[in-house]
């Protein structure tokens, strides 16, 4: 499969109207402290050690097994999109459980030629892959439905997929409502740039001086196409209730 030339726990109720409400609720964030996953000194111990890259991959020679950034990465999967002959990696999403993925709604978008409109793009086949931690890897694939369950409105840049089947959970940490990002807070972002590996961004990465804008929030944190969905996290494993929407932005609206 070629993944070059890229554009860009608790299980929640299948309801459809409920989603979008889920979503909004998460906006407050994700604490992992409340899944019983580590305490404070073997967090400080796995964090792993000081960062010499902006994008870090997710190895055992890095992090261990027993890593919060490992837990926090084994929900975040990337989206492949099948326009043409063969699925290609198009942004990163977030599953919020068993059968949902919440990820950016323009990752599913095309702008109308000379138009600042935008129109669904129509994808023979959508996967959702988990696990691609090094090339040559077997990642875990599962096939979505093509329709999104719920897109966002306006400028609220989210939509929620739906698997064909459940996705085991097994021991991976579905995020819980946390807290808020605020002015210069250290963050990280796990995601899949240019539709490579899965990575790790916290280098130089934290919120803005004046992060919330609205429905967005401004942070300094280095993403790439495909970044595109992938959630943002503060160094206490909580998520800020966002996800990238572009370059140095991310939307409140996608977590």
């Amino acid at each position: 499969m070629n993944r070059h030339g890229s554009r860009g726990g608790h299980a929640y109720g299948p309801v459809r109207e409920g989603v979008l409400a889920l979503i909004l609720s998460l906006a407050c964030g994700v604490s992992w402290a409340k899944t019983g996953f580590q305490g404070e000194s073997q967090v400080a111990e796995s964090r792993g050690p000081r960062p010499d890259s902006n994008y870090e991959a997710f190895n055992e020679d890095t992090f261990a097994r027993d890593s919060p950034y490992r837990a926090a990465a084994s929900v975040v999967g990337l989206i492949l999109l099948q326009l043409d002959d063969e699925p290609r990696p198009f942004c990163s999403g977030l599953l919020i459980s068993s059968k949902y993925i919440l990820t950016a709604r323009h990752c599913l978008q095309q702008r109308i030629a000379n138009t600042d409109e935008w129109e669904p793009l129509r994808p023979q086949q959508i996967i959702f892959e988990l696990d691609y931690l090094k090339y040559g890897s077997a990642a875990k694939t599962y096939p979505l439905k093509v329709v999104p369950v719920e897109i966002g409105p306006g400028d609220l840049d989210f939509a929620v997929l739906e698997a064909i089947n459940d996705i085991p959970l097994g021991n991976r940490k579905i995020p819980v409502p946390g807290g808020d990002p605020r002015p210069k807070e250290d963050l990280y972002v796990i995601h899949y740039p240019g539709g490579e590996t899965l990575k790790l961004t916290r280098r130089e990465c934290r919120a803005a001086d004046r992060p919330e804008d609205g429905h967005f929030f401004r942070h300094v944190c280095d993403t790439e196409p495909g970044s595109s969905g992938a959630p943002v996290f503060n160094i206490n494993f909580e998520s800020t209730g966002s996800c990238i929407s572009s370059q140095g932005e991310a939307s409140f609206s996608c977590h």
